[in-house]
């Protein structure tokens, strides 16, 4: 799977910088700012070896992944073929209870910075690929099965993000889709499809 993805996302690069490469330098200017926020969903989250592992063990009373995704970004077009995107990126819950009543409820976030190669079609619809790295957070909060609570924050780190999709502009709105895989560790990987509603000025 993340060789498939790798290989999708650097096919896709080339595809939009050689067409970059190729089009009239007189493509149509835009604003150069925008914004948006969107909603989504994780892929399938058989992908993700964290969620096996827990799924896994004995004892387990029930198992839940919010696949609920929320995300915001900021980006520049520097051209009309690239830009560049700061975001945050809400990237769900997985919970676990067992048969003791003990529960805990995995969370995790990411915000970071991308490099976006992207080609209009046409003056309303582009095409982009992108590559960045993600600051990533997690936290982990439950109750043990006497009932005593806890809570561990700070598992962080920095790792890559890749993702492609296509934006509608109907300036100054822009509506977009997308597909964005994120490397966090050895043991969670989230794969995310989001729609964005967003603002240029």
């Amino acid at each position: 799977m993340q060789t498939w993805i790798l290989l999708s996302v650097f096919l896709g690069s080339a595809f939009l910088g050689l067409a970059a490469v190729s089009l009239p330098a007189s493509a149509e200017p835009r604003e150069s700012i925008f914004v948006g926020t969107g909603i989504g969903t994780q892929g399938d989250d058989r992908q993700t070896p964290m969620n096996d592992m827990l799924s896994s063990q004995p004892g387990k009373k029930a198992f839940e992944d919010d696949q609920n995704v929320f995300k915001g970004f900021v980006g520049y077009d520097f051209t009309p073929y690239f830009a560049a995107e700061m975001f945050y990126t809400y990237l769900g819950r997985i919970r676990f209870e067992d048969s003791s009543g003990a529960s805990s409820d995995f969370e995790s976030s990411a915000y970071g910075m991308s490099a976006v190669g992207q080609m209009a079609f046409s003056p309303w619809l582009t095409a982009f690929a992108k590559a960045g790295i993600a600051r990533w957070d997690s936290n982990l909060e439950g109750n043990l099965d006497d009932g005593t609570r806890f809570e561990l924050e700070g598992h962080k780190g920095t790792n890559p993000v890749y993702g492609f999709g296509a934006q509608f502009d109907f300036s100054p709105f822009l509506l977009r889709t997308e597909y964005e895989y994120y490397d966090v560790d050895s043991d969670y990987r989230v794969d995310t499809f989001t729609a964005s509603a967003g603002f240029r000025f």
